[in-house]
């Protein structure tokens, strides 16, 4: 039968719906096996076997409970002739009158919930086909008069279901807590937004009064809670206890209910314990069931007074929650690029559903788009344009085709030769998440089984940061990058491609959805990039991480795909993509375009990452606007707030990421001397090694860590706050080069400023910083001339800014070294200097004639350089 079952499964399905009792339950089955959201059940046996017996299970239980419970509800009730909403072209129905009275008082019995009518078993009194209308809310209500009638008194006989009343209608109908068989009364609330149960300490405080010991156990470790109000919580502590609900159809026990113990009372009209989501969907709550069942009854209702109080809504404790865990500061701006190394995962995705929440995403952009100022009709058209490409975005990865462009062929080294690597050994957890993680893979196609493999790397799971037991998996491909012909295509400069920024107004970012995954990797290559598992060996369909090719061809890729916008109002840096123009309109041009190109590529893009209009875009780690280019706020504070150093790798991770902005801090190299002066004693202690591993092993202290270096740490702390926006370059200012020299260190500075004020005292000319170089003279640089460190000054200045000095009127060169202005001069000829020195000079004299400037002398008794560097918050004198 089991293979019958795999060969012919929706006849299977046929067999297995036939075979449901009672007749109503196999009715309301093959009703709900129509519906969309059932159909993958009819192509599985085993899928429909469980969902039947879960189906079955609920409904039997408590189908006739719930219906029984909203029947007893008057004012919920919309079944009465007077409240009832006719439906168009009908009028009022007749309903007949009967007399309940003569129905037997055995009919009524709560054992056997039978139908009160016709005492029948497979349905409850409110689907009776024999119940006249109107007839089965009478029944019920003379059989509550009869329980009541009947019922003893007990502890909770203050407590009364038929409290009608909206807020008690959100509460439990009986609250009864039952431990060790003796029961204390305490109010319950079903919350479905909460994610956990919880219990404050006041309720464990009351049950103890009462001789009830609840067992508290801790957690593993503290978790972080927090509601979508309210501050941050941390629990710490778990309760497990047993509950019983009084109904009308009987007692209910839930047992080993676990609830976390909070830090505080839960709000006003909450009660004493929360119960969550979790709980409700075992009872069997079904939101989908509760709207047929009312449209079953009538086709609309007026929710004009249904308005809570309760304070139910206040008590969502456990929206998100993060394990404490041992992760460095510094290391918590990398966990989402960490993360996006691993592969994805996957599940199935129902279309309309995923359609549905990114229209949700896309409308709230858009709402966003017009708070940033986009005007109303900018926000109409963006409304319009991103309803037309809804498609172009995805918030879960399907088995969407990759990208319709030349998949990635990797090209092997002479010589190379396949690599195994060894087998290794694995937890049993890393081993159950490896098994389902391929799984997954493997059925969106993003992976195979590759029984003839002759490749295998080595897959590395790791544990995810902020958890105990939920990992991650990614592949070491080294040795197969060791032994790739890799692709030449450059990655843009910065620097360079912000100069298009010049002048724009608004922007637009887009993000691509799971980046590397959408490309396809060419089926011949794909046996090189294959991974040994517990196993077996399975070969990857698309591009990874972490290949030496990978950057390279998505870069070249991406820039192929949009070519007819990049640069004419379209950055793009691997899957990020910056959107500029002067004017609303140019913007949203571009945007249409590029989402044009996108929906025939068929690439996805993340709407949650994306911003359709802003007047500031981050982007790279840069903020972006029209008038220049400045570090993110929040990357700076957060160096400003590293703890001081201890090990050499603390300090080389300090000056690496200080290093990355030096372009925007004047007179970088003189700040930083002590620092790098300590670091390379680090690098001498480590045995010369320069890597992080090697440093960690040094303790600064043991290398010379003192006041001086102390004071050199707060002083670069402190000129962090000021670090310069630069301007985007404007063709029709004149560029300004002013270099200086010191025994010790070299600087300079590149501004731009209006040609009319070149004529003025040089404190009143608005210069505009484009550029910050420095460095600092080692080894025989140090025993140089001054005219050679002041003309080195200048050289090294021009190669390095060489992309901003060629303008056609070319630029403005100062210099505090009166013989530079000859040696340098185009028209002049070379001073009297010392022959070595001339030789060397006259060499340096040759680069320069390839740029077009005007070469000026400052006198030394006007200090320009401090001027210069005291309008951007620095305080150095000069280098």
């Amino acid at each position: 039968m089991e293979g019958f079952a795999e060969a012919e499964p929706k006849l299977t399905v046929d067999y297995l719906v036939a075979a449901v009792q009672p007749p109503v339950v196999r009715a309301r089955v093959k009703e709900l096996m129509k519906l969309n959201e059932n159909r993958g059940l009819k192509k599985d046996a085993r899928d429909f076997k469980r969902w039947r017996s879960d189906y079955m299970r609920r409904y039997g239980e408590f189908e006739p409970m719930m219906a029984a419970v909203v029947a007893a509800t008057p004012k919920l009730d919309k079944l009465s002739a007077a409240a009832k909403i006719p439906k168009a072209g009908k009028g009022p129905k007749v309903v007949a009158v009967v007399n309940v009275d003569k129905v037997p008082k055995s009919n009524f019995t709560q054992e056997k919930r039978a139908c009160f009518k016709c005492r029948s078993t497979e349905h409850n009194v409110f689907k009776c086909p024999k119940a006249a209308d109107g007839e089965a809310k009478l029944l019920m209500e003379r059989a509550r008069s009869i329980w009541k009638e009947t019922k003893s008194v007990t502890v909770v006989e203050t407590v009364d279901i038929a409290d009608v009343s909206l807020d008690n209608a959100v509460m439990c109908a009986a609250r009864v807590v039952s431990v060790v068989g003796q029961a204390v009364s305490l109010d319950a609330s079903f919350d479905s937004g909460a994610d956990q149960s919880v219990v404050p300490p006041s309720t464990l405080v009351k049950l103890k009064k009462q001789g009830r010991d609840i067992v508290v156990t801790k957690l593993k470790a503290p978790i972080k809670v927090k509601g979508f109000v309210g501050p941050t919580h941390v629990v710490t502590e778990e309760a497990t206890m047993d509950l019983r609900f009084e109904t009308d159809a009987g007692p209910l026990m839930l047992k080993n209910v676990k609830c976390w113990v909070s830090t505080g009372d839960l709000p006003a009209n909450v009660g004493d314990i929360l119960l969550s989501r979790a709980i409700m969907y075992r009872l069997g709550f079904d939101p989908r069931a509760m709207l047929r069942e009312a449209a079953s009854v009538t086709d609309a209702i007026d929710m004009a007074d249904a308005v809570s109080h309760s304070g139910v809504v206040q008590a969502v404790l456990a929206v998100s929650h993060e394990l404490v865990d041992d992760l460095a500061e510094e290391e918590e701006d990398l966990v989402p690029l960490e993360m996006n190394t691993c592969f994805p995962d996957m599940a199935a995705v129902d279309a309309a559903s995923e359609t549905a929440k990114v229209k949700v995403v896309l409308d709230a952009k858009v709402v966003v788009a017009v708070a940033a100022g986009c005007g109303s009709e900018f926000a109409a058209k963006l409304a319009a344009l991103l309803d037309k490409y809804v498609d172009v975005f995805r918030l879960s990865l399907g088995r969407d085709p990759p990208v319709k462009m030349p998949p990635l062929k990797v090209h092997l080294a002479d010589g190379a030769r396949p690599i195994r690597c060894k087998a290794r050994r694995y937890s049993l957890p890393q081993r159950d998440f490896m098994q389902q993680h391929l799984k997954e893979l493997e059925a969106a196609g993003f992976v195979y089984r590759n029984p003839a493999s002759r490749w295998a790397s080595a897959p590395l799971i790791v544990r995810k940061p902020h958890t105990k037991d939920e990992f991650r998996m990614t592949v070491d491909l080294r040795p197969i990058n060791s032994q790739t012909e890799q692709i030449a295509w450059p990655m843009p400069m910065l620097e360079v491609v912000v100069d298009h920024l010049s002048g724009a107004a608004c922007f637009f970012l887009l993000d691509f959805f799971k980046g590397y995954w959408q490309f396809a990797l060419d089926p011949s290559c794909q046996e090189m990039f294959s991974f040994l598992t517990d196993t077996g060996v399975y070969s990857s369909t698309r591009v990874m991480q972490g290949g030496s090719d990978s950057v390279s061809y998505c870069q070249s890729t991406v820039q192929e795909m949009f070519s007819a916008q990049l640069y004419k109002g379209l950055l793009a840096w691997l899957d990020d993509l910056l959107g500029y123009h002067r004017t609303r309109e140019g913007l949203w041009g571009v945007l249409e375009d590029v989402l044009a190109v996108c929906a025939d590529k068929g690439l996805k893009l993340h709407p949650k990452k994306c911003s359709f209009y802003v007047t500031e875009a981050k982007w790279c780690g840069r903020i972006i606007s029209g008038t220049g280019v400045k570090h993110d706020p929040a990357r700076v504070e957060a160096l400003q707030q590293l703890p001081p150093p201890v090990t050499g790798a603390d300090l080389q991770q300090y000056v690496c990421a200080i290093n990355w902005m030096r372009m925007s801090i004047p007179g970088y190299n003189v700040l930083v001397q002590p620092l790098t002066e300590l670091l390379e004693r680090v690098f001498a202690a480590s045995g010369g090694k320069r890597t992080k591993q090697a440093a960690a092993s040094v303790l600064l202290a043991d290398v010379g860590w003192s006041d001086v270096h102390v004071e050199c740490l707060a002083k670069t702390k402190a000129v962090l706050g000021n670090v310069v926006e630069l301007c985007h370059p404007d063709p029709l200012q004149r560029i300004c080069v002013f270099a200086d020299a010191s025994e010790g260190h070299w600087g300079s500075v590149i501004t731009q400023v209006p040609p009319d004020q070149l004529q003025r005292p040089f404190d009143a000319q608005n210069h505009q910083p484009l550029m910050f170089l420095s460095g600092t003279f080692t080894g025989a640089a140090g025993r140089w001339a001054i005219v050679e460190k002041e003309a080195y000054a200048i050289v090294e200045t021009l190669v390095r800014a060489d992309y901003l000095l060629h303008p056609a009127a070319g630029f403005n060169l100062y210099t505090d070294h009166r013989n530079l202005k000859f040696i340098f001069s185009p028209t002049a000829v070379v001073a009297s200097v010392p022959k070595y020195t001339a030789q060397k000079l006259e060499r340096w004299a040759l680069l320069l004639m390839g740029y077009s400037y005007v070469i000026h002398d400052i006198p030394g008794e006007v200090n320009v350089w401090a001027d210069l560097l005291s309008r951007w918050g620095s305080t150095l004198p000069s280098i």
